[in-house]
């Protein structure tokens, strides 16, 4: 039995559809499992941030008593020295958090904006002064 041009388009249509769909639900579960793994990435990194806090507490400690300890200094002198060393790097954080932030107004997106909509209107005056 010969098949018509009419049946073949038809199946084609049929075959793309089923592709498609097909197509579409491989994407939703891979759109599941990208979402599952983000969150296990949020919190595994939760957990490292933790740990490396706890590292960073015994560092801050072991470097306070080592500064008590070896420069004749107080408890009291030792826990400043660790909490002005502390500050410190608080600070270069915080301006190197400031410089990152402006990247996050799209600087070169907003350049180009306002080069797109500054248009410059003719200056009738000097026509008229010539």
């Amino acid at each position: 039995m010969a098949t018509t041009p009419a049946d073949d388009m038809a199946g084609a249509a049929v075959t793309t559809v089923a592709v498609m769909r097909d197509v579409g639900s491989l994407a939703g579960l891979e759109a599941r499992l990208v979402a599952r793994t983000l969150l296990v990435i949020v919190a595994l990194t939760v957990v490292l941030a933790l740990a490396l806090a706890g590292v960073w507490i015994s560092l801050a400690f072991a470097l306070g008593v080592f500064v008590a300890e070896t420069a004749a200094l107080g408890s009291v002198a030792g826990a400043l020295a660790v909490a002005g060393v502390h500050v410190l790097l608080a600070c270069a954080v915080g301006v190197g958090i400031r410089r990152l932030r402006r990247r996050l107004y799209f600087p070169e997106t907003q350049a180009a904006i306002r080069s797109l909509l500054a248009t410059e209107e003719p200056d009738h005056r000097k026509e008229t002064a010539e």
